[in-house]
């Protein structure tokens, strides 16, 4: 994928999001991250709760994703073996109610891409991330973190290598 969302062609441009400022506002409003890999041939998605460090004023190439996790299992396999992942998420959907069947729709924001994962090891660098998903899943505060869950729990970085974005209002 081009890592430029307008180089992409789309088959609903009027609704492409590609300014860094709409990409971060559904990022924001999005609780859950669904995080694509590929087992044997075969789609695997998992949702996840995130957190991330990103900011509205550069490019979403730049952007970085933390999900977390227990320190084993089928996600953490197959990333072992390929660290390239897709990842989904969406905001505020409300129906759009209409007279018949077909002036139903679904209004959404949405953003997809891929991102390289890398586990983090060091305490430090685990602490922060954990801290930047509570701030996004729960409230900016001051968290702190021992060194025994630090231990057993795992926690991924995605960097994110193309981003494209969808909104219907």
């Amino acid at each position: 994928m081009p890592a430029n969302p307008a180089a992409r062609p789309t088959r609903r441009s009027d609704r492409a999001v590609t300014d860094p400022a709409g990409l971060f506002e559904i990022l924001t409003s999005a609780k859950t991250l669904r995080l694509g890999l590929v087992d044997q041939g075969r789609a695997y998605i998992v949702p996840m709760s995130f957190g991330y460090d990103a900011s509205p004023d550069v490019q979403p190439e730049t952007w970085r994703l933390y999900v977390h996790c227990a320190a084993e299992g089928r996600k953490l396999t197959l990333m072992r073996k390929n660290p390239i992942v897709a990842f989904e998420l969406d905001a505020n959907p409300s129906l759009r109610e209409g007279d018949t069947a077909c002036e139903y729709g679904l209004n959404y924001s949405s953003i997809m891409g891929e991102a390289v994962v890398r586990f983090l090891t060091s305490h430090d660098e685990k602490r922060g991330a954990l801290s930047l998903l509570m701030d996004h899943q729960a409230r900016p505060g001051n968290w702190t973190f021992d060194d025994a869950m630090l231990d057993r729990t795992t926690v991924l970085a995605l960097r994110v290598t193309s981003i494209s974005g969808k909104k219907r209002d």
